[in-house]
């Protein structure tokens, strides 16, 4: 890959790092408090399921939320991950242990900000499984990465 190519996959590969961080830091914001998430899902939910109670869109709203903390921040290792390994970090453990630095900043930001909104609170809980779902995302890459050299070796021999 000549020079230019590869600068412009670097910068291509820190601009979705960043524009996915920035994402969930928008969605850290009040408009998507669980008191607003739980009224569209309630219109969402009932809708198929009437029979459901308020305690079982309750337990839904939780599930959704905690779920979005996860696949969001999985994302966001697996960007990260990709990107740092782009960048010429060449050894993976210390591409996942960035990769999980940078998301454990991003969380702490959000984490912060939230917990200086009202109808938003900021939490450590959240904030742990954050940091769960990029290591996810970074260690699913990261494992593709293997598979994929693994099976380059197997094919040359």
């Amino acid at each position: 890959m000549d020079p230019e190519s590869a600068r412009r996959r670097r910068i291509q590969a820190w601009l979705a790092v960043g524009a996915w961080a920035a994402l969930i830091l928008i969605l850290g914001g009040d408009q998507f408090s669980a008191g607003d998430t739980r009224g569209w899902l309630r219109e969402l939910v009932f809708r198929f399921f009437p029979g459901l109670t308020d305690a079982h869109l309750d337990q839904a709203n939780y599930f959704v939320r905690r779920s979005a903390h996860v696949g969001f921040y999985a994302v966001l290792g697996f960007l990260a991950y990709r990107a740092l390994r782009i960048s010429s970090v060449r050894m993976t453990p210390a591409a996942l242990g960035l990769a999980l630095l940078l998301a454990l900043c991003v969380a702490a930001a959000d984490e912060g900000m939230q917990s200086r909104r009202t109808g938003r609170t900021g939490s450590p809980r959240d904030a742990a499984l954050d940091l769960a779902g990029a290591g996810a995302g970074a260690l699913l890459l990261a494992g593709f990465e293997r598979r994929r050299r693994y099976r380059s070796k197997a094919a040359d021999a």
